[in-house]
């Protein structure tokens, strides 16, 4: 069986037309050793269970658990990244659309409607074409149309397990959590297609620091640009 999270991202203070929608495919197997590795990772940072873990709060200790310092924050990333690689292959494959239309319900849907069409087909056999979804709830993103969208546009060998599952996002979730980071670092590219523009998004951070995650960025993975 086959996992995808999906969740969507902006960054209002760069760009407020810009608007992203990402999705994190994991087999299912490997998803347990996802599971408790990210716990691992997220237990040795000492987070404030209370506060919720996002991407945007990464690069800046004003945000989330205020006694986390960024160093913790970055060594965070590349543990996560790291767990996500095997030897030879990518455990994940993650799936990443954008524009410049703001952010809608209409855009949602249309970038949504990108990732979903963009899976993977696999063969009928020993579950391996059976999907579950679980997506980032929006209060403006209606239900029945996302469930219309994934419905219609779900290729005929993927079989969607019950229906999409929507959800608040929290600690406990780490697909969604994963999920977030990568939109964050994903949008961070496409935002700052060169390195000398990445400190105006985040001045806060020296150049070692840049350079620290630069890297981090450079090993991730089966990165998918939907067109």
């Amino acid at each position: 069986m086959k996992c995808l999270f999906i969740d969507e991202t902006e960054c209002k203070q760069r760009d407020p037309n810009f608007f992203g929608v990402g999705g994190l495919f994991v087999d299912s197997f490997f998803y347990k050793t996802l599971k408790r590795s990210f716990k691992s990772c997220f237990e040795s940072l000492g987070w404030d269970e209370k506060k919720e873990l996002k991407g945007s709060y990464l690069f800046s200790s004003r945000k989330g658990d205020k006694n986390v310092p960024v160093d913790k924050r970055i060594k965070l990333v590349r543990e996560i990244v790291d767990c996500t690689r095997a030897k030879q292959r990518s455990r994940i494959n993650f799936y990443f659309t954008s524009n410049g239309k703001k952010r809608s319900e209409k855009n949602y849907l249309f970038l949504l409607k990108k990732i979903i069409k963009s899976l993977k087909n696999y063969p009928d056999k020993n579950d391996k074409n059976l999907v579950i979804i679980t997506i980032h709830q929006c209060s403006e993103f209606k239900e029945k149309n996302i469930k219309k969208i994934i419905n219609e546009n779900l290729k005929a060998r993927l079989v969607l397990f019950e229906k999409p599952f929507i959800i608040h996002s929290e600690n406990e979730a780490c697909g969604m959590i994963i999920v977030d980071i990568l939109n964050y670092l994903k949008m961070w590219i496409v935002l700052n297609p060169e390195e000398k523009s990445q400190l105006k998004l985040f001045p806060s951070v020296n150049q070692k620091k840049l350079a620290q995650v630069t890297e981090i960025l450079a090993t991730i993975k089966n990165i998918k640009d939907v067109k």
